[in-house]
């Protein structure tokens, strides 16, 4: 995110085919969901849903890792479960 933006951490996550998750570590009084929200629809298409989800903190990975971007979505395919 843009500097300024009030956004100390985030996670975004592909769950499902058009599902994804926002989660945000943010600057007390920050109301910038829907703004973010709008722009991620204009990468994604209008059929996304994205779900935001404000946390305290956002924990590394069981590897440790800290990732921006993770694909559930592409990880559960790969392992040969039904894609939605």
């Amino acid at each position: 995110p843009p500097r300024g933006w009030g956004i100390a951490q985030f996670r975004f996550i592909q769950r499902a085919a058009y599902q994804y998750e926002l989660i945000l570590v943010t600057a007390p009084g920050f109301e910038e969901e829907q703004r973010v929200e709008h722009l991620l629809r204009q990468y994604l298409g209008e059929k996304a849903n994205v779900v935001n989800n404000r946390v305290q903190d956002i924990p590394p990975l069981r590897s440790g890792k800290r990732p921006f971007v993770v694909n559930e979505y592409l990880k559960d395919s790969l392992r040969g479960a039904a894609p939605e």
